[in-house]
């Protein structure tokens, strides 16, 4: 799709802007469609606009999986000699990764623990748009980040 720059060449990767920029369109319009959902005339609750959202995602990711497993792609060899964006040969691959899940019960856990994590986040980024409205969210929302980044500074240099 786009090819590398050479380190210290001064120049950005078009395409990575592009994709941010598509994602704040994605990100707003989901905003404005959880407020109108709330504060609309069909009222959801948080908890089944959270369930809606699992749900839409869920069947976006089955559709996705299957159609990401046949397309294939070049190992990038990081600098230990790893793997590290194909090591299967092929953009996803589910069972490899259902394996590896279920094989490993520190993953597990964190994944179960990201689930639950993400679902508190969405419930209180629905809860914020219900009492105030989707702009509050979208300013309050970029804190999350910074955050974890001010957590992780102690953690990362200690």
């Amino acid at each position: 799709v786009y090819k590398r720059q050479s380190k210290g060449s001064g120049t950005t990767d078009p395409v990575g802007v592009v994709f941010l920029i598509i994602a704040q369109f994605f990100s707003g319009g989901l905003m404005v469609t959880e407020e109108k959902l709330i504060k609309g005339t069909i009222k959801v609750s948080p908890i089944l606009a959270i369930g809606l959202e699992g749900l839409s995602g869920c069947t976006l990711l089955l559709l996705m999986m299957p159609i990401l497993a046949f397309i294939p792609c070049t190992p990038q060899t990081g600098p230990n000699g790893e793997d590290k964006f194909c090591p299967y040969g092929v953009m996803e691959d589910a069972p490899a990764a259902i394996a590896q899940m279920f094989g490993d019960g520190p993953l597990f856990a964190l994944v179960i623990a990201s689930m639950f994590s993400i679902g508190l986040f969405n419930f209180f980024g629905i809860s914020i748009t219900r009492a105030l409205s989707s702009s509050s969210r979208a300013v309050i929302d970029p804190t999350r980040t910074l955050f974890i980044w001010f957590m992780s500074i102690p953690v990362s240099y200690t």
